[in-house]
């Protein structure tokens, strides 16, 4: 009974990498996981006094094979994460912000700029008669004008800015450190491209 158990005992670290499969990792944060299982295999169940060399190496030899498993596991449930939560805070049609996660970094950049004392411009831009070209064209050139205006808007800010897709044809557009300098520079290169006119 009691060599029943030391063995049983052998299984446990291949229970604690299956367990770690469940996370999503980096290869990094895996290997920093389950480099201290191996060590501890080693010295408590796999040393030479108790077990020998063949075994060791074979218990070895599995326990990487299953590391390198649950190591790509991680990984691809991390992309999936990731893949997830980019759809889930960007509009696919205008690849802005959406509305909600818009909103949590508006309250972010807001109250960042009042702790901070430092200069903020919103903008809401509307695009007039958008219902027009719906009616008249179809809802398909009216997403590619959304696409468009969105494109536009983007390569008239700065790295720091951030233009959310507020409404159906309204976007919200944050100049984070702008003051009327920076935030007329910006509207200015839109206008030129068509906003405002």
């Amino acid at each position: 009974f009691s060599q029943a158990i030391r063995e049983s005992y052998v299984l446990f670290p291949f229970v604690i990498l299956a367990g770690i499969g469940l996370f999503p990792l980096t290869f990094l944060e895996s290997a920093c996981i389950v480099m201290p299982l191996f060590v501890a295999y080693y010295f408590l169940i796999g040393s030479p006094a108790l077990t020998p060399w063949t075994s060791q190496l074979g218990m070895m030899w599995s326990m990487l094979i299953t590391a390198l498993v649950v190591a790509v596991t991680g990984v691809t449930q991390l992309a999936l994460l990731v893949k997830i939560v980019a759809y889930s805070s960007y509009d696919l049609l205008t690849h802005c912000l959406g509305r909600r996660s818009g909103e949590e970094i508006f309250k972010a950049i807001w109250q960042y700029s009042i702790r901070k004392h430092t200069s903020l411009t919103v903008a809401l831009i509307d695009l007039d008669r958008f219902k027009l070209v719906n009616d008249s064209f179809g809802h398909q050139a009216g997403d590619q004008i959304l696409a468009g205006a969105a494109a536009t808007i983007k390569k008239s800010l700065r790295e720091s800015d951030f233009v959310i897709r507020w409404g159906g044809e309204e976007f919200l557009v944050l100049l984070p450190d702008a003051g009327i300098e920076d935030a007329t520079k910006v509207f200015m290169r839109m206008s030129v491209k068509g906003f405002g006119k």
